[in-house]
């Protein structure tokens, strides 16, 4: 990403879900459905989809998933308790 694809509105720097799906390597759609469906932080302006690049760390960390063996192991042990 560069300087040229953030918007800076009232001190907020913002970018267009298509940015982000590009920097990221995902189709556009998948991020649109995130935005729709996984509460993904976005701002609407007319017809536009920005996000506030300081909301986007945050909302990823909420989105983690757990390595599949922590969740194994963790099911074993609250099963044998």
């Amino acid at each position: 990403m560069t300087n040229d694809n953030i918007i800076e509105i009232a001190g907020k720097r913002l970018i267009r879900l298509s940015t982000f799906a590009e920097d990221m390597g995902l189709h556009i759609r998948t991020v649109q459905l995130w935005a729709k469906d996984h509460d993904m932080p976005v701002i609407r302006v007319g017809n536009q989809m920005l996000l506030d690049l300081d909301d986007i760390p945050e909302w990823l960390d909420r989105h983690k998933s757990k390595p599949v063996a922590y969740t194994v192991a963790k099911s074993i042990s609250s099963a044998s308790a």
